[in-house]
């Protein structure tokens, strides 16, 4: 029986460190879209410069959106792991 209750012990451990490396990986994707955010600025800058891109400019932002999304569903993500 106790070596039943260690064996069990054991697992949940290595079940809470696998739960933490898979937050890290999150938290460095989302460090990864941040800086794509920041390029697509940069670049949005480049472009009002000149005008006549204003479509590419439109389109930019639109992607912008979205990868704002993707970062708010892996914080979801991260809460419900820290909850188990």
């Amino acid at each position: 029986m106790q070596q039943q209750i260690q064996q069990q012990r054991q697992q949940q451990r290595q079940q809470q460190q696998q739960q933490q490396q898979q937050q890290q990986q999150q938290q460095q994707e989302q460090q990864q879209q941040q800086q794509q955010q920041q390029q697509q600025q940069q670049q949005q800058q480049q472009q009002q410069r000149s005008e006549t891109a204003n479509d590419l400019q439109q389109h930019q932002q639109q992607q912008q959106q979205q990868q704002q999304q993707q970062q708010q569903k892996q914080q979801q993500q991260q809460q419900q792991q820290q909850q188990q």
